[in-house]
């Protein structure tokens, strides 16, 4: 995916020597690379990113994988869904309630 300045492939050496530096430039803490990974997938779940998509970028083989992993990280709580259903049959109640006042 990425190459050197002459268009050969990046020797992974020093790929991970350039990403040390930049955390360094960056003051970020040192991570390992592979954290990049979970770091992605934490912000697409919660941005709100479906799973199955989420899974499929990761390249994980089942849904359920990601879920496993990441599951805890899914920002919908209880309440939430509570106010979503509410909102969607609000309306309809309010019709309904309206038809059997006539």
């Amino acid at each position: 995916m990425f190459t050197t300045r002459n268009g050969t492939p990046i020797h992974p050496r020093n790929l991970l020597r350039d990403f040390k530096k930049l955390l360094i430039v960056a003051g970020l803490p040192p991570i390992r690379f592979h954290d990049l990974r979970h770091t992605a997938a934490s912000i697409l779940l919660n941005q709100g990113i479906p799973i199955i998509t989420v899974s499929r970028r990761l390249g994980h083989a089942r849904a359920s994988i990601t879920l496993d992993v990441y599951g805890h990280l899914i920002s919908t709580s209880q309440n939430d869904v509570a106010e979503l259903i509410d909102n969607l049959l609000l309306p309809i109640a309010v019709q309904f309630d309206q038809k059997i006042e006539r």
